[in-house]
């Protein structure tokens, strides 16, 4: 877990042992398909306390910290803000980011055709969900830097070996002592950051509907179900992080591994620039309907899944039957995610990315490309990603004019890294991805 390869070494260990594999005294891991609806449906499994701990002075709760009816509330709350109708509402604020980004890689490129696209990928998503969040971008695309609240909650390496470690109580309690100064002052600089915008969002109207104008129309409704101040700080962050972190890894995977394959990026090119005559017509609705887009999308959420590490949860007291096995109750169990998208009984060729895979033979989606109904980079059920139709609008869009607006390449004399060599402390983390962008003209048609 601490060397950042445990989704790695649990794959070797099921391949080895078989669907369901004991990886701690009280801690199942399954690959049986039947586990997903079997753990993440129920609403009686909940994370386990080990992996749902606050930090320290932080009296509120989040999506990941809630027991089951504070969760089931806050759920409530926030999933107005991401309706389809509501990520309609979002679309031109994404669009305008996206504009930026498109205007910065320009800029760059004029100076160095070679730019580092998880650096820049990682700007605009957290402009547009910090804007869409609370009210204010980081300004991270028009200041070409990470604003300093960003860089403290990417530190997930952190968080893992803070949870990890309480695995062992006595460990953990002597790390709790011998915490450095400065990493408890960046937390709570964090916090107080968090605060702060939340303060001054909550304050001040905004010109367009954006994900806290929901939440306060809730309060104001229905005050009784509603939000402590406490709670929409916490679950803001949650979002924000969510919303922009793990967007970032899938897009990177995309361009990696259509880099690694040119066919598959020459594909994409002919899809989108002969579906297009001009970047205005690049919209949420016209790239939902392009097929091997959504098939690269879905490949590159296959092979790089955005949280590759196990989503754990706890049998509730009394056990339950998890893939034919009654497990107690108390036993902390999981879906190994990253071993069920790579496994060969599953996928043919699963460590080849192959976008046709998700296509029928007329190069439409095909809705039966996932017939044994174990695709689930999302999870499932209650505590599933509550943002996916932003998620997808924003996928969709970034990728989109991305390969409308340049041409891709390898830069010359260097060779891509192998993505199966990153490390994983919860999310990705991920190596610069350098890359040589060519502005692409259009001619008007």
């Amino acid at each position: 877990m601490l060397s950042g390869r445990l989704p790695y070494r649990i794959k070797s260990l099921h391949d080895e042992y078989g669907a369901v594999l004991r990886v701690a005294p009280d801690e199942l891991s399954f690959t049986d398909p039947q586990a997903w609806k079997d753990i993440y449906l129920p609403k009686q499994f909940l994370r386990p306390k080990i992996w749902s701990s606050r930090p320290p002075g932080v009296e509120a709760h989040n999506f990941i910290t809630a027991n089951a009816a504070d969760h089931a509330r806050f759920r409530k709350v926030f999933q107005p803000a991401f309706s389809d109708r509501a990520t309609k509402s979002h679309e031109p604020t994404v669009k305008r980011y996206i504009d930026l980004l498109i205007s910065r890689l320009n800029e760059a490129i004029a100076v160095d055709r070679t730019v580092d696209l998880v650096q820049w990928l990682n700007f605009t998503t957290f402009d547009i969900i910090g804007d869409l969040g609370w009210g204010s971008s980081f300004n991270c695309l028009q200041e070409s830097s990470y604003h300093p609240w960003i860089r403290v909650v990417l530190h997930f390496k952190a968080v893992l070996i803070a949870n990890s470690i309480k695995y062992y109580p006595l460990l953990h309690t002597i790390l709790m002592k011998i915490t450095p100064a400065s990493a408890l002052r960046d937390l709570r600089q964090a916090l107080e950051t968090g605060h702060l915008k939340v303060q001054d969002r909550l304050q001040h109207d905004v010109d367009c509907r954006d994900i806290m104008s929901h939440v306060i129309d809730h309060n104001r409704s229905s005050p009784e179900t509603g939000l402590s101040t406490g709670e929409i700080e916490m679950n803001s962050m949650a979002v924000i992080v969510a919303g922009s972190e793990t967007l970032t890894t899938t897009l990177t995977a995309a361009i990696h591994f259509l880099l690694e394959n040119p066919k598959c990026l020459e594909t994409l090119q002919r899809e989108i620039r002969t579906t297009f005559t001009t970047e205005e017509q690049i919209t949420n609705d016209s790239t939902t309907s392009l097929p091997y887009l959504t098939a690269v999308l879905n490949e590159s959420l296959r092979m790089s899944p955005p949280l590759p590490d196990s989503l754990r949860r706890e049998v509730p007291p009394g056990g339950a039957t998890i893939a034919g096995h009654f497990i107690p109750g108390g036993t902390t169990v999981s879906v190994a995610c990253w071993t069920l998208f790579h496994s060969s009984a599953h996928f043919t060729s699963p460590d080849e990315f192959i976008p046709e895979r998700w296509l029928d033979g007329s190069g439409n989606i095909n809705k039966q490309a996932d017939a044994k109904n174990l695709f689930h980079p999302f999870s499932l059920g209650p505590h599933n990603c509550i943002g996916q139709p932003l998620a997808w609008m924003e996928m969709r869009l970034i990728l989109s004019r991305l390969v409308w607006s340049f041409d891709i390449r390898v830069p010359e004399g260097r060779k891509l890294r192998d993505w199966m060599e990153q490390k994983i402390f919860w999310t990705w983390d991920k190596d610069p991805l350098d890359v040589e962008l060519v502005r692409v003209e259009h001619l008007e048609k």
